[in-house]
């Protein structure tokens, strides 16, 4: 998962009526994944996600939470918790919703759970993105 890249996940369909129920044609946005299998690092204990939208993380089929935990870029950054996959081989899948995903990052740094202001101030900046 580490490494210098940067993902567009965008997903849709064409249906054969538009939003009103009419005849024509529209595009309903679906949700995307992508999953990668590997090792997790021994020092890991936390994954770091750069997006421009919300993120589902899961390892081996369980949602890892994750938090915000800043900005840069113009991406927020997610953090979870992932200490109980250390040293262990994974399948991670993250999904979303039409977003851009950019350096995903194992980090030693510990996740603690953001104070109630510090997650709204967060959130408010992410609708401004």
């Amino acid at each position: 998962m580490d490494g210098s890249y940067s993902l567009l996940l965008f997903g849709r369909v064409e249906t054969p009526f538009d939003h009103d129920g009419n005849d024509g044609t529209s595009l309903v946005e679906l949700d995307s994944s992508i999953s990668q299998a590997g090792g997790v690092a021994i020092y890991a204990v936390s994954l770091s996600i750069l997006s421009t939208g919300p993120v589902i993380l899961s390892m081996n089929g369980s949602d890892v939470p994750l938090f915000p935990n800043g900005a840069e870029y113009g991406h927020l950054r997610f953090m979870g918790d992932i200490s109980a996959f250390t040293r262990t081989t994974v399948e991670v899948t993250i999904t979303t919703h039409s977003t851009i995903l950019d350096y995903n990052a194992f980090s030693s740094t510990a996740i603690n759970n953001p104070e109630p202001a510090t997650l709204m101030t967060l959130l408010s900046a992410a609708a401004s993105l």
